[in-house]
């Protein structure tokens, strides 16, 4: 949703585990016959999170599910004029899905951005939020220095 929504003064934009292409997800082994039952009757779908998450349950629609299928590099990537920092893990399918995204959309995104590999990562980034933070602090002291902003006028098209 970052880069979707990417204004065109941000000086910089960083993501952790954001699918940025076509995911593969076989519904039925993500849902329970319940949970399918409630996507299809009122388009959304509470799934119950472990004890350690900070929320109890998280509520998704239908149409972000369907989003994530239907991924587009060009059209997500089309507004984003400043560096990313696409953060990725390898510790279960869904993060090795949004990893191989990640380096395929790659050079659709400005100069400067890149991928970071978090090896042995999940989704949930369970055991590995030190290296998140390290990241993340790193990547906006480098891009959010004022002597390295620049105006959007001046930033690659």
């Amino acid at each position: 949703m970052c880069l979707a929504a990417a204004p065109p003064q941000a000086a910089t934009i960083a993501t952790t585990g954001a699918p940025t292409g076509p995911m593969r997800y076989d519904r039925h082994d993500l849902f329970t016959p319940a949970q399918l039952d409630e996507l299809d009757r009122s388009g959304r779908v509470a799934m119950p999170q472990n004890a350690d998450r900070s929320r109890s349950t998280v509520v998704t629609s239908a149409s972000l599910l369907q989003a994530l299928v239907d991924g587009d590099h060009p059209a997500l990537f089309d507004g984003v004029r400043c560096p990313v920092l696409l953060i990725d893990g390898d510790g279960d399918e869904e993060e090795r899905q949004a990893l191989a995204q990640a380096r395929q959309g790659l050079p659709l995104l400005p100069a400067g951005s890149r991928v970071a590999l978090l090896p042995g990562s999940p989704h949930n980034l369970a055991g590995h939020l030190d290296e998140v933070i390290e990241l993340l602090l790193g990547w906006f002291a480098e891009h959010l220095a004022p002597a390295r902003r620049k105006p959007p006028s001046e930033r690659r098209p």
